[in-house]
């Protein structure tokens, strides 16, 4: 899949493109860079490289450059549950118990490409491929939350995400993770997002 996402104001027409094993350097390396070394190291990115339930995009210039990535994950209530570290409870009320859940584990854009709605452009293209490829029902966003700010607050508002709860330290105990906020352990706080998709229905 190498498909053309328009940023807008400008109309340059960057692509997404998915992880492959001769691009799993290039995909840690942008990682590091956008969320912290390690949350996503280059041996974790090789596990995960064409497993089904697991989808890693590369977002590339039109010279070809590597600018970003979007990360998500197809689970069930249960997986949900495990990795917010959330009681299984209190999603149960979101969706029926079969529902086809995605993880919207990380999404990163380099510096240089910032500042426009590049991002935007990424999550709804991927959103509504959850929606009419993936027929995915319910989606959550686990959001980094340093010093009380969340970073993708402007894709949270535009896509009408709904705010659940806050997980205190909810990065503390990931090996080696060197938060660019914290100076040993992520002490960060997660603030986790959900949005009903439908099961098919266009956002």
């Amino acid at each position: 899949m190498n498909q053309a996402i328009v940023s807008h104001p400008d109309g340059v027409h960057f692509s997404v493109e998915p992880l492959k094993p001769d691009t799993v350097s290039v995909a840690a390396d942008l990682c590091d860079r956008c969320v912290g070394k390690n949350l996503y190291p280059t041996e974790y990115l090789r596990e995960i490289c064409g497993r089904p339930e697991h989808f890693f995009f590369l977002l590339r210039t039109p010279e070809g450059k590597a600018a970003g990535y979007y990360y998500f994950q197809l689970t069930d209530l249960d997986g949900m549950a495990a990795f917010t570290k959330l009681d299984r409870q209190s999603l149960s009320g979101l969706c029926p118990a079969d529902a086809v859940v995605a993880n919207l584990r990380s999404i990163g854009i380099l510096e240089d490409f910032r500042g426009g709605t590049l991002s935007l452009d990424l999550v709804g293209y991927f959103l509504n491929l959850l929606q009419t490829k993936l027929h995915a029902d319910l989606a959550f966003c686990v959001c980094w939350k340093p010093q009380g700010r969340i970073p993708v607050n402007r894709s949270l508002d535009v896509f009408h995400f709904r705010h659940l709860t806050d997980v205190e330290r909810f990065w503390e105990a990931v090996p080696d993770l060197e938060c660019p906020c914290c100076d040993g352990p992520c002490q960060c706080a997660a603030a986790i997002y959900y949005l009903l998709l439908g099961g098919g229905n266009r956002v």
